[in-house]
């Protein structure tokens, strides 16, 4: 670098200028200079807050799988929506014969006391299947539940 501010500084200026002696040139390689680094300044910025983000994240938000299962029936549950309160969406029962899906919504703390069954006036068997933030539940429901599982045709 010694070399190149050397050289530059020999540098006649043009004639009728007020410039002095290789002000032009160090500029120009100052400007590029100053792009390069602050380019790579970005970059490594860059890359540092992304690691620093995921190093973060991987630390401070603990995974933990849990079974919701209504105890009502332990041998088939469905969970299938959930909303931006925490509330989830599902059913149990299988729905062949007399095992008819029976909804519910599973509401935050998600202990056994948070289950509210959810069944269609007059069904023998319903199934939610999602909700909204507001509580709107959808899905569908039938009014039989019979050996072939071929319901309100």
């Amino acid at each position: 670098m010694d070399q190149l501010i050397d050289s530059i500084a020999v540098t006649p200026a043009k004639p009728g200028t007020t410039e002095r002696p290789g002000c032009r040139r160090l500029g120009r390689w100052a400007r590029r200079a100053s792009v390069v680094a602050a380019s790579l300044l970005g970059i490594a910025a860059s890359l540092l807050g992304v690691a620093a983000l995921a190093g973060a994240a991987g630390a401070s938000i603990p995974y933990r799988f849990r079974t919701l299962d209504n105890g009502k029936d332990l041998t088939f549950n469905q969970l299938l929506g959930i909303n931006q309160q925490g509330v989830i969406a599902g059913y149990f029962g299988s729905g062949a014969q007399r095992h008819p899906n029976k909804a519910y919504l599973l509401f935050p703390e998600y202990g056994r006391r948070s289950y509210l069954n959810q069944h269609f006036p007059g069904s023998v068997q319903t199934q939610v299947t999602g909700l909204n933030k507001r509580g709107v539940t959808v899905g569908f429901w039938s009014s039989m539940n019979n050996a072939n599982q071929v319901n309100d045709i």
